[in-house]
């Protein structure tokens, strides 16, 4: 659901379009996930639609904090955010 969106919202937008060219890795994954068949994600998405609506009430509301943090300058909010996140992300290289 996140690389459909995050790929869509920046192909609306002619200004976005060279951030394809030179996006990394992890955003070329993006756009692979994007790309792939519309049908299974569908299906997917209907047959998982109560975990993944909680699933994006949590991610929406978690980036409307970042993003009141952000208009606010409120850096220390956004710096314990990052540092919450790179625990989890250690976490997981390691599995």
């Amino acid at each position: 659901m996140l690389a459909f969106n995050l790929v869509h919202a920046l192909s609306d937008d002619d200004e976005h379009l060279e951030i394809f060219r030179y996006a990394a890795g992890g955003f070329r994954d993006f756009t692979r996930i994007a790309g792939s068949d519309p049908t299974m994600w569908r299906d997917i998405s209907l047959a998982n639609r109560h975990a993944l609506i909680r699933g994006l009430d949590r991610y929406t509301a978690r980036l409307a904090e970042m993003r009141d943090a952000i208009a606010s300058g409120d850096a220390d909010w956004l710096m314990r955010s990052f540092e919450q996140l790179a625990h989890p992300v250690i976490y997981f290289l390691v599995i």
